[in-house]
């Protein structure tokens, strides 16, 4: 961004100067000009949701503090087997859910020992149970971590972790679209917000999208999923919708005062 607040800068005017009004992003030659930003903000409820049920193997004794090594007076349990999430499964499938739309897998363990005096980096692993949901509804994913949590109070192996959600569209053209829409129209009233306050009356505006457009959560357009922000942490009664958001910068030139 430019700012036109700088000391020495004198700012270029017609014969007969109006008032300085506005340039916020990029001088407009010799016209006078309101410049505002249009932000549009919308969101689309998912077509996908993956969610992510994760375990790790429970340990018979607290692990060793930070910087103790794992060697002394402390065993890492066994690695987590396909049969152990079998019972997991089996309560969701019992549940509702498809066979298809249940997978489980392991995470293999990590090797991290370093030589005396260092402590352990290594990891036992864990397992994954991964449930994809089309059209999803917020219900059901919280059916499956109810489910989830009331089965593993059975097992004497199975340490439940935080699930995580993924979200996905199957194509952002059209909530693409709504936020150039909604960014438009935000412009088009702060922009006679303005003109309004000025007595002013606008004319048609120069349009540019900022260069950090890309960065902002949204689609992209080498794909045709869209995953808004990632993974994002479960919560009960959490939104299942993907998010967009467009900037646009207007430059308005002043028509008459």
């Amino acid at each position: 961004m430019r700012s036109f607040d700088i000391e020495g800068y004198t700012p270029h005017h017609s014969t007969t100067p109006p008032p300085h009004l506005a340039q916020w992003f990029y001088p407009e030659g010799d016209r006078s000009i309101v410049q505002v930003i249009g932000i549009g903000q919308v969101s689309q409820p998912a077509d996908r949701a993956f969610l992510s049920l994760p375990f790790a193997p429970i340990y018979e004794a607290d692990p060793p503090p930070d910087g103790v090594l794992s060697q002394f007076g402390w065993e890492e349990p066994e690695p987590l087997t396909l049969e152990e999430l079998q019972p997991i499964v089996e309560a969701l499938i019992a549940s509702g859910l498809e066979a298809s739309a249940v997978e489980s897998k392991i995470v293999p363990p990590q090797s991290g020992a370093l030589p005396f005096p260092f402590p352990s980096g290594s990891s036992p692993g864990g397992a994954l149970v991964i449930v994809t949901l089309d059209d999803p509804q917020i219900a059901t994913l919280d059916q499956i971590v109810e489910t989830t949590q009331g089965t593993v109070e059975e097992s004497d192996r199975l340490d439940f972790g935080s699930p995580q959600v993924q979200l996905e569209l199957d194509s952002c053209s059209q909530l693409e679209q709504n936020a150039y829409q909604a960014a438009v129209a935000s412009a088009q009233e702060r922009a006679e917000a303005i003109a309004t306050a000025l007595d002013v009356r606008l004319s048609t505006p120069a349009i540019s999208e900022p260069f950090y457009s890309p960065l902002l959560s949204g689609c992209y357009n080498d794909s045709l999923f869209v995953f808004g922000e990632g993974d994002e942490p479960y919560e009960p009664g959490m939104d299942l919708s993907i998010e967009l958001i467009k900037q646009l910068f207007f430059s308005y030139p002043i028509e008459s005062y």
